[in-house]
């Protein structure tokens, strides 16, 4: 296994991407990182999934990490088309099976990816969100992410607030995202994560719908990670989510576990990211 780290071009945004290669004639699986974070805080879980044969591709979405654009500014589009870039690389460079696996916000992006590029063959969502029908869903999220209390009353007043930035502990509360002060205290002193984010993309991804595809629009087979007990996305929410969708799908729910699988229960969920793959991608082959 050789790692490497490159950047690929977006609309003129350099996006850094930490590369596992195990060969040009491996399948590969893009890694799309959560909230606030970076691909860097993942090593330990991407160096299980390295360890496969697979070409293990991990980006920085524009606007986090290593990767440029403005800390904490986006649109929806951006996220998805910096995505896609990344999945025209691989193609390129490599095998041109690929799957995607996202966590928390990667999550959600990874299922709209997987709509949208016909090159994505399958993906894996480590929590999710119905971003079409969001306003549907407030009754599981109001008490989750103070956002989208005031999501519907926002929105008329775009303009308005969409200049200011908002902290991360006002869209989601810290101890929801890690579960002990340590790991808190190491993600507030991490300069390479993101502790605020402009309304004006908040709005983009969360509570703009009209440019969002239904989630029965989806086509590719789909597993979907949930802790049982994450705080952040609600179990049920998963449950109902789960239920509408019309593709081939699983659903794992992880006993006990809460929000960060990959960095809290990195072997299970490397194991069950590989598992997947391996039942999907036909040109996997386990080491």
């Amino acid at each position: 296994m050789g790692i490497k780290e490159l950047t690929i071009n977006y609309k003129n945004i350099p996006i850094y991407l930490l590369v596992y290669e195990n060969g040009k004639e491996m399948p590969s699986i893009i890694f799309i990182h959560g909230i606030t974070l970076h691909v860097g805080v993942y090593n330990n879980f991407l160096n299980l999934i390295g360890k496969e044969n697979l070409n293990v591709v991990a980006l920085d979405l524009p606007g986090h990490g290593k990767s440029g654009g403005r800390r904490g500014e986006f649109t929806y589009e951006d996220l998805i088309g910096s995505i896609s870039e990344v999945v025209k690389f691989v193609v390129k460079n490599y095998n041109p099976e690929v799957a995607i696996f996202g966590s928390s916000l990667g999550g959600i992006l990874a299922f709209y990816a997987a709509i949208l590029d016909p090159n994505v063959k399958t993906v894996i969502c480590h929590n999710v969100l119905d971003l079409k029908e969001i306003f549907s869903f407030l009754p599981f999220l109001k008490r989750k992410f103070l956002l989208f209390n005031f999501g519907k009353f926002l929105v008329p007043f775009f303009k308005i607030f969409s200049r200011f930035y908002l902290p991360v502990k006002f869209i989601v509360n810290e101890n929801w995202l890690f579960e002990d002060e340590e790991s808190i205290k190491k993600w507030k002193k991490d300069p390479l994560c993101v502790h605020k984010y402009r309304v004006a993309s908040l709005m983009s991804l969360f509570l703009t719908p009209n440019n969002k595809p239904a989630i029965t629009e989806m086509k590719k087979p789909v597993r979907i990670i949930i802790g049982e007990r994450d705080p952040i996305i609600p179990l049920e929410y998963i449950k109902e989510f789960y239920s509408k969708l019309k593709c081939k799908k699983d659903l794992v729910i992880v006993p006990e576990a809460k929000h960060m699988l990959p960095l809290e229960f990195p072997h299970l969920t490397a194991s069950l990211v590989i598992g997947w793959v391996k039942k999907e991608l036909k040109s996997f082959k386990e080491v």
